[in-house]
C-alpha cells in the first residue's frame, strides 16, 4: 500500500507537467480540423453551385438540341415533301408529253390523208361542174343521184348532233381546230344542196368538196385529244378512270387521287400516298389504292413498329427503305420486279393460302381463319407491296408500245390477286 503512493508521489509531477502540454496540442490539432472542415466546406459549396450552373446549361443545351432537331426534321419534311411533289410532277408531264407527242403524229398522218382527200374532191367538183349544161335538167338529176349514192347527205338536225364536241385537255389544238374547219356545200346548177359537215369517211367517194378557212386540221382532230376526268376532292368515293383509247390509239392518262382530308396530320402517310399516286395504265390501280386507303384509316394512318416479313423482301426495296434509292425502272427492271414480287407476295400468304413451291397463291382462295402475316399498317405494311406495284408499272410505260400488252396483263393479274386479298383482311378486321 505504502509502495503504491510512493510510485504515485514520484510521477504525479511528470503527469502534471505533460497534461496541459497534449491539451495544447489537441487544441490546436482541433482547431486545424475545424478550419480544414470549413475550408472544405467552402468548397463543397462552390462546387455544388458550379454543379448547379452546369445542370442549368445541360438543361438550356438539351432545349436548344431538341428545337434544333424539331426544326431539322420539319426542314426536312417539307424538303422532302417538295421533292417528291416536284417528282410526280415531272413523271407525269413525261406520260402526257409522251401521249402528245404519239396524238401529233397520228393528227399528221390524218392531216396528209384530208388533204389527199381534198385535193381529190375538188378536181371532182371541178369536173362536174365542168360538165353542167343550163338546160339539162337530166343530166342534173343524174349527177345528184350520183353524189347522193356516194355520199349520204345528213339532215342539219343529224350535223349538228353529229358535230364533235372539243374537250377541256389541249384546248390549244382542239378548240382552233374546231373553229377554223368549216364545210362547204355541193352546188348541182344554181340550187344547193344540204350542207354537210366535215368527216373521215375513207370508204365514200369524193364527191363533196370540202375546204378549210384558215387551217388543215380537221375538226375531227379535238376527238383526238386525250383528257383526264376531275379529281374528286374526297379519296375514298372516287371512282377509277378506265383507261380508254380513242381513235388514234393513243390511252388517255387515269385520274390522280386526292389525298384524305382526315390523314393531313399523319406524320407519314402524306409523302407515301403522293409517292405511289401517279398515273399507273391499269385500271385496277387506282381501286387497289383506295383499299390500301381504307385499312390506313382503320388505324388512323399512325406509323407502325410492326411490319411484313421481309425475309424474301426484294432487294431494291430494302435499299429504298434504307437510303431511299429508286432503282432504274426500264425494260430490264419489269422481269426483275416481277420475279422478286411474287416471291415476296408468296411468302407473305397466310398458312390457308400458301402456295405449293414454284406456284402462284390459288386466285379463288380468300378466305381464311387467320390474318396475321398480312394485318400489317405503316410504312412497313402494304405500302412497301405498293410500290413494287408502281415500279412495275412504271417500268412497263418505258417498254416499247409493241410489248407492253402483255406486261402489263401481267401486272393486272398480280393487282388484282392483291386488291382481293386486301379486301379479305379489311373484312377479318372489320368482324373484329
Amino acid at each position: 500500500m505504502n509502495t503504491g503512493r510512493k510510485r504515485w508521489a514520484s510521477e504525479e509531477p511528470f503527469v502534471r507537467d505533460t497534461r496541459p502540454r497534449l491539451l495544447s496540442q489537441l487544441t490546436a490539432e482541433i482547431t486545424s480540423r475545424d478550419e480544414e472542415l470549413k475550408a472544405s466546406n467552402h468548397k463543397l459549396e462552390n462546387l455544388q453551385s458550379q454543379v448547379q450552373k452546369l445542370e442549368q446549361s445541360v438543361q438550356r443545351w438539351k432545349g436548344r438540341v431538341r428545337d434544333t432537331v424539331k426544326s431539322d426534321d420539319a426542314e426536312k419534311d417539307a424538303l422532302n415533301r417538295k421533292a417528291t411533289d416536284y417528282y410526280h410532277e415531272m413523271r407525269t408531264l413525261q406520260a402526257g408529253n409522251l401521249s402528245l407527242t404519239r396524238e401529233m403524229s397520228d393528227l399528221k398522218d390524218e392531216n396528209q390523208k384530208l388533204r389527199r382527200e381534198n385535193t381529190a374532191l375538188t378536181l371532182r367538183s371541178d369536173g362536174v361542174q365542168s360538165q353542167l349544161q343550163p338546160g339539162s335538167s337530166t343530166r342534173i338529176q343524174d349527177q345528184e343521184n350520183s353524189l347522193q349514192r356516194d355520199v349520204a347527205v345528213p339532215s342539219p338536225e343529224v350535223a349538228e348532233q353529229s358535230r364533235p364536241t372539243v374537250p377541256t385537255h389541249d384546248q390549244g389544238l382542239s378548240e382552233h381546230a374546231a373553229s377554223n374547219w368549216t364545210v362547204v356545200s355541193t352546188e348541182v346548177a344554181e340550187q344547193p344542196e344540204p350542207t354537210a359537215t366535215a368527216h373521215n369517211d375513207h370508204d365514200a367517194s369524193p364527191s363533196v368538196h370540202v375546204a378549210s378557212n384558215q387551217s388543215d386540221v380537221p375538226a375531227e382532230a379535238a376527238e383526238h385529244s386525250g383528257s383526264t376526268t376531275p379529281v374528286d376532292g374526297r379519296a375514298g368515293e372516287a371512282s377509277s378512270q378506265q383507261i380508254a383509247s380513242n381513235k388514234t390509239g393513243v390511252p388517255t392518262l387515269p385520274s390522280l387521287l386526292s389525298l384524305p382530308l382526315d390523314a393531313m396530320d399523319s406524320d407519314w402517310f402524306p409523302t407515301a400516298f403522293n409517292h405511289v399516286n401517279i398515273p399507273i395504265d391499269i385500271p385496277e390501280y387506282a381501286p387497289l389504292l383506295l383499299k390500301w386507303v381504307a385499312l390506313e384509316r382503320r388505324n388512323s394512318f399512325r406509323s407502325s413498329n410492326s411490319h411484313l416479313n421481309d425475309r424474301s423482301m426484294p432487294v431494291e426495296l430494302k435499299k429504298w427503305y434504307s437510303n431511299g434509292a429508286e432503282p432504274s425502272l426500264n425494260r430490264k427492271f419489269v422481269d426483275i420486279i416481277s420475279r422478286k414480287f411474287w416471291l415476296w407476295w408468296c411468302a407473305l400468304q397466310p398458312s390457308w393460302r400458301k402456295p405449293v413451291s414454284g406456284h402462284r397463291p390459288d386466285p379463288n382462295r380468300l378466305s381464311g381463319p387467320r390474318w396475321q402475316s398480312l394485318s400489317k399498317h405503316g410504312k412497313r405494311g402494304w405500302y412497301g407491296l405498293i410500290i413494287c406495284l408502281q415500279w412495275w408499272g412504271v417500268s412497263i410505260m418505258a417498254c416499247p408500245e409493241g410489248e407492253r400488252a402483255v406486261l402489263q396483263r401481267a401486272l393486272t393479274d398480280a393487282v388484282v390477286d392483291i386488291s382481293k386479298m386486301l379486301d379479305g383482311l379489311i373484312s377479318s378486321l372489320s368482324a373484329l
